[in-house]
């Protein structure tokens, strides 16, 4: 662990929370968005711990103030929020002992519209909609803020657009079909998964060495959720994911066949990052679709990840495919590069799932 993470780790969520209600809602709220902005809150510590102590200079009706802005502007930031408080406190001081403010000299108002318009559209052509909103519909707080501190703030808010579009163009491209989160796994006595490894392997290491994760488990422990809670933490780590059932990929290699466009289909699997395949082992295959399967584990070898899931154990899959020197070589492609997470559920997550649906509905 980073030396500079040592000081927090006796912390959490809650304390830090708890804390922050002592001052007030809006603290408190800001904490909340911080700790919620990072995958795993504990990376936010430094920061929530940071904004605290910086806090407990100020009165608590500033730090609220600060805080309220921080979260209007979405710049819940321990950089952006130090700043908003020092430019509250200063205004406190200022009307504590009447200090006239600084007014800039009066300019031309028509040439400014019409510097502040060719800018703003200048902008807008560069994609940066977000610095062009905040410079078309000024903030008053902002004007006592220096010229680099609210550059600071435009390019923040930026930034953070730019991220999180970037993010959800990912996930809609990667087409999981569960909506999951690591964060969402369940480690119960009834299910054979360590959280340790489940977390390691979220730091999506495996993919930059490209490394493949097979999980297999009978029908119902929850290998789908698995899998796309790992493709959709991949996606907020910027990488490009596809998931596929492997019965509907075949098809649609078939499809692309057909239309003369295999060659650029399989380009397509081969840019992606992070490719997911569910349902193996559901049928025995064919020797044409073998012979896919095995394009595929080639073109991918130590060139990108791969997750795949099935219900049978991968020791099983020589059997899926017709010809064995097919078979060999495709799990030599496969299984000596992987990570293996055998699920054992004793029980159905789907049941689970279900059960907790159905609570959540009769307490609404």
């Amino acid at each position: 662990m980073p030396e500079s993470h040592k000081a927090v780790t006796g912390w959490s969520s809650e304390r830090y929370l708890s804390w922050a209600e002592k001052i007030g809602p809006k603290t408190r709220h800001l904490i909340a968005n911080i700790l919620d902005s990072r995958e795993y809150p504990v990376q936010t510590y430094r920061s929530c711990m940071g904004i605290m102590r910086l806090a407990s200079d100020y009165p608590s009706e500033v730090v609220e103030a600060a805080s309220k802005e921080a979260i209007d502007k979405g710049t819940c930031t321990y950089k952006y929020f130090s700043i908003i408080l020092r430019q509250k406190a200063l205004k406190a001081l200022r009307r504590s002992y009447q200090i006239p403010t600084y007014e800039e000299p009066e300019r031309m108002p028509e040439v400014e519209r019409m510097l502040n318009n060719q800018t703003i559209e200048k902008l807008r052509d560069m994609k940066l909609k977000s610095m062009a909103q905040m410079l078309s519909e000024p903030d008053p707080s902002d004007l006592g803020l220096s010229f680099e501190e609210r550059l600071g703030l435009m390019v923040e808010k930026e930034w953070m657009a730019k991220k999180n579009s970037k993010i959800k163009r990912l996930l809609r491209n990667a087409s999981l079909s569960l909506n999951a989160s690591i964060e969402g796994i369940e480690y119960t006595a009834n299910r054979a998964i360590e959280k340790q490894s489940i977390l390691e392997l979220a730091s999506c290491n495996f993919i930059e060495k490209s490394l493949n994760i097979i999980t297999t488990g009978k029908t119902g422990c929850g290998k789908t959720y698995l899998i796309c809670a790992f493709g959709s933490n991949a996606c907020r780590k910027g990488y490009t994911v596809k998931y596929y059932r492997i019965p509907e990929l075949l098809l649609e290699i078939q499809d692309a066949k057909a239309q003369t466009q295999y060659s650029k289909f399989m380009k397509g699997l081969q840019s992606t990052r992070l490719l997911i395949l569910d349902d193996i082992g559901l049928k025995s295959y064919s020797l044409e679709e073998s012979r896919d399967i095995l394009e595929i584990a080639e073109s991918r070898y130590n060139r990108g990840s791969m997750i795949l899931a099935g219900q049978i154990s991968h020791g099983q899959w020589y059997e899926l495919f017709p010809d064995p020197t097919i078979a060999d070589a495709i799990m030599d492609r496969i299984i000596h590069n992987s990570y293996i997470l055998e699920l054992d559920s004793k029980i159905s997550m789907r049941e689970v799932m279900a059960a907790k649906k159905m609570r959540d509905a009769l307490e609404f």
